[in-house]
């Protein structure tokens, strides 16, 4: 894959030239092609489609331009984006010049990076002198200030605590971001052709969002954002109905609805949420993407980039918000790996004998 070069145009890199690079990172031969062949499966089967969509959202309460990827299949939804490329990309473009500081590497990010390659880091045994002690004198002190919830147990050193540095901690905040710019992006579409605020698409319900099901966030990426965006509105918005959505994005296919350019809004509506991230993230441009809904040939692109916000504004809110370098740097991370990191993760087949939720 290669990153769309905001301030130049674009920069290619062969795939010959990219792995002579890897001498200088810690990803051996070996695990280039162990992660070249690796092809990632489907994980989530359905016979009726008719309330597919729901399922993939509603969490059960009780239970092209390409970058310069390890894979270079084109069709595969599961590249994996190295630190450097995005390192590099930050560096040649203006947009990111704050922020690109703050994107550094250490041990948390290698981390983070042979999970993604699905390959476990080794490290060195701790010798039994090198388990850290524990001060006794204040323990009943000490024991006032547990916090309460699952322990860690002292006797295995090698437990990592859940913190906000955790990957699906932070996974899921970015989910919420996810389903929050296109929702920005729509509404700023609507502004351009219905002179009408009446006419204003709302937060989606947080079921929809709060979850993280390999299954359902993996096939959610195929979905358009008018199917999206369909679903029921979150309940603080107490003046409209749970449909609320749902109505005007009928109205407007319906043409009941008078807008300015009707194939420019039907083509964002159609968007697929793997192809909105492409143009958020910068790996695709506007011009490629259009290839794939040539049934919107005539749709205003220069309308189209205008209302786009870009990923830039995320990673800023984050930077500003006084988060560390390390965290803004995992953040970062897995918001360009987030297809992949939902890839790998374990999950299990999940059945829907009578398709109802």
């Amino acid at each position: 894959m290669n990153f769309i070069d905001l301030d130049n145009s674009y920069f290619d890199i062969p795939p010959d030239s990219l792995l002579q690079n890897f001498s200088n990172t810690e990803i051996n031969d070996k695990l280039i092609n162990l992660f070249l062949n690796d092809n990632c499966k489907d994980n989530i089967i359905h016979e009726n489609k008719e309330n597919y969509y729901s399922y993939l959202f509603i969490s059960n309460e009780k239970s092209t331009t390409r970058w310069k990827t390890l894979n270079n299949n084109n069709k595969s939804p599961c590249d994996y984006v190295l630190f450097e490329e995005i390192k590099e990309f930050f560096e040649k473009n203006k947009k990111f010049s704050c922020v690109g500081e703050s994107f550094i590497n250490g041990d948390k990010i290698k981390d983070i990076e042979y999970k993604l390659i699905h390959k476990k880091r080794k490290r060195e045994k701790k010798k039994h002198n090198d388990v850290p002690c524990i001060n006794i004198e204040n323990k009943d002190e000490d024991i006032k200030k547990v916090k309460r919830g699952r322990k860690i147990k002292l006797d295995n050193p090698s437990r990592i605590e859940h913190t906000k540095y955790s990957d699906d901690n932070i996974i899921k905040n970015i989910k919420v971001k996810i389903f929050i710019y296109p929702l920005y992006f729509l509404n700023n579409i609507l502004d351009e052709s219905i002179n009408n605020n009446k006419y204003k698409l709302c937060k989606l319900n947080y079921k929809y969002i709060n979850r993280l099901k390999k299954g359902r966030d993996l096939d959610c990426l195929e979905m358009s954002l008018k199917d999206i965006y369909s679903f029921d509105i979150t309940s603080k918005y107490q003046k409209f109905k749970k449909e609320h959505n749902k109505n005007i994005i009928n109205k407007i296919i319906k043409k009941e609805i008078i807008v300015k350019d009707y194939e420019t809004i039907m083509f964002a509506l159609n968007l697929s949420l793997r192809n909105w991230m492409e143009l958020f993230t910068y790996k695709k441009n506007i011009y490629e993407v259009i290839q794939d809904y040539k049934e919107f040939g005539n749709a205003n692109l220069d309308i189209i980039e205008k209302c786009l916000i870009g990923v830039e504004d995320l990673l800023q809110k984050i930077f500003e918000k006084k988060n560390d370098k390390e965290f803004f740097s995992i953040y970062t991370l897995l918001l360009y790996n987030y297809e992949r990191w939902f890839s790998i993760k374990r999950g299990r087949i999940l059945k829907n004998k009578n398709n109802n939720i």
